[in-house]
């Protein structure tokens, strides 16, 4: 089943373990710690990236498409996810097909529906980063507190919400703790260690970033 909800998320560099501790305290912890590999698709040219457009294949079983629609905001705090579970069914790729659509992006022609990676490389989709952490979940109604230790990036802590509402308020929530949200995704973080010129083309940068010549 393919599957579109607003995702509200605030991502961070996550504090001190006691610090983390405190902030747990009213969480409960879900399961085990849980490996997870993103591996993004994009354009010879890039062409999602600029515009703050995800595709990724997570642990080789699902696909998913993250955008925010709208355009004026750059806090990389909500967007749209549509799930498709793989192999694509034909009204997944209906479905990837109108959105790519709209960027200007059309198949060639599906050879293999059943083939994930020959799917995308229809649409000129090709391995672009591969973001490997390890992820552990805390809960409270409608909240989801994650601590992601991310290979070459450090650790991190992403809240994610399942409304504006409560979005609003542990942003509030996070900006009384003394956390500050990072306005980019993991994706715009290792571009910025390892391919800092195409980072720059990004919708999402850090402030920092954006006042050099």
């Amino acid at each position: 089943m393919d599957i579109t909800s607003i995702e509200y998320e605030l991502k961070a560099w996550a504090p001190s373990e006691d610090r983390l501790t405190q902030l747990l305290s009213e969480f409960k912890k879900e399961g085990i710690e849980k490996f997870q590999e993103d591996v993004y698709f994009d354009t010879e040219q890039k062409d999602l990236f600029k515009h703050g457009v995800f595709i990724r294949i997570r642990n080789g079983k699902l696909a998913e498409i993250k955008y925010n629609p709208n355009k004026s905001d750059s806090s990389h705090l909500d967007c749209e996810e549509t799930r498709f579970e793989l192999p694509f069914t034909l009204s997944g790729i209906s479905a990837l097909r109108v959105f790519l659509e709209q960027l200007g992006i059309s198949d060639k022609g599906i050879i293999n529906q059943d083939d994930s990676l020959s799917v995308l490389k229809s649409f000129g989709l090709y391995t672009f980063v591969t973001i490997s952490k390890k992820r552990t979940v805390y809960t409270k109604p409608g909240v989801e507190f994650c601590i992601d230790f991310v290979e070459d990036l450090g650790r991190f802590i992403e809240i994610e919400s399942v409304n504006q509402e409560l979005s609003n308020s542990y942003q509030k929530w996070a900006n009384n703790e003394g956390i500050k949200p990072i306005p980019v995704g993991y994706v715009e973080l290792y571009l910025r260690q390892h391919d800092f010129p195409t980072y720059l083309t990004g919708r999402y940068i850090l402030d920092e970033d954006r006042k050099q010549p």
